[in-house]
């Protein structure tokens, strides 16, 4: 027998099959494709023929996105506005060529950010406004991507601001630290009012952006207190992703907590004795994860709204993006 129309309307939408992969998919390979083409054209005469060609492909996926749009189709259309907006930084890079403030290429690319700047700041920062335009006038979360990856990056061109002599790697990936700590506050923000959607992509390159310094600072470093961090926030991330049903949480958790016990468990012990703690610990998430599907529910409607638990996904799903 066919669905009825009622239980058609309460089945949740599907979120990950065909369709859904190719527009994402299709999404991110045509801006790196379209990034690599207007790379590729000679930047003679200041840029000005990459700048045009940029220009076009950008009106391009714009008038694909509007035109999708019109009739409809939201999510192939939101992916071609996140596309577009991805186009930013190597259109402004043309343009930047263009009016002669933009640095040029250097044999060590970290000295870019060894001094401040403006060119590269500017760049970042038009960016992380078009990104926020563009969701203003669509509201596809995707294009969040843009807008937190680009802010992951562009607060790295203000660390000479506020070091001297530029800033050593460390403060870099202070800088990552801090930059994660506030994007996955963000993101804590819009979960805290409704908005999970929108909160998917702060949650991701928030946690990116830790996951980076705090690796630096354990592996490169030997901080004690970056590998006491990285479990304790993987424990909270791992517990807490049970409750609210972000599989982001869990899959960062599990990753900073198998991580930081492998080197605990390799330091304190050695050669089978090692591999055989890494089994029970693989053996214990598994156990947890159990525990977690048979009491998510409970804890979900402990720590959250009764307004809102109807609205969240199925567990261990993220939204959409």
């Amino acid at each position: 027998m066919g669905s009825t129309p009622a239980v058609a309307a309460a089945a949740p939408p599907r979120r990950y099959d065909p369709p859904h992969i190719l527009w994402y998919f299709g999404a991110i390979t045509a801006a790196l494709a379209a990034d690599a083409l207007i790379a590729s054209v000679s930047p003679a005469q200041r840029g000005i023929w990459q700048l045009l060609v940029g220009i076009v492909l950008m009106a391009g996926f714009a008038g694909g996105a509007a035109l999708l749009l019109q009739r409809g189709r939201r999510v192939p259309g939101g992916v071609l506005v996140a596309t577009a907006v991805a186009l930013v930084p190597t259109v402004g890079q043309a343009f930047e060529r263009l009016i002669g403030v933009w640095p040029g290429v250097v044999d060590d690319p970290f000295g870019l950010v060894q001094d401040f700047q403006g060119a590269l700041f500017a760049l970042g920062f038009a960016t992380i406004l078009a990104g926020l335009a563009a969701y203003a006038l669509v509201r596809f979360p995707f294009v969040f991507l843009t807008v937190t990856f680009a802010s992951l990056v562009t607060a790295q061109f203000l660390v000479p601001v506020f070091v001297s002599d530029g800033g050593s790697i460390d403060d870099h990936m202070s800088t990552f630290i801090v930059t994660g700590a506030v994007l996955l506050l963000v993101g804590l923000v819009l979960d805290s009012v409704g908005r999970r959607d929108d909160a998917f992509w702060w949650h991701v390159i928030g946690l990116l952006g830790l996951a980076v310094g705090l690796t630096w600072y354990a592996f490169f470093r030997h901080s004690s207190w970056a590998w006491v961090t990285i479990l304790v926030l993987a424990a909270v991330l791992l517990v807490a992703s049970a409750a609210f049903h972000r599989a982001t949480w869990a899959t960062f958790g599990v990753a900073g907590i198998f991580g930081g016990l492998l080197h605990y468990v390799v330091s304190w012990t050695g050669s089978w004795k090692a591999s055989l703690l890494m089994l029970l610990v693989a053996v214990g998430l598994l156990l947890l994860g159990i525990v977690l599907q048979l009491y998510s529910d409970t804890w979900s409607s402990r720590l959250r709204r009764p307004a809102t638990t109807a609205s969240l996904p199925p567990p261990g799903e993220d939204p959409p993006v």
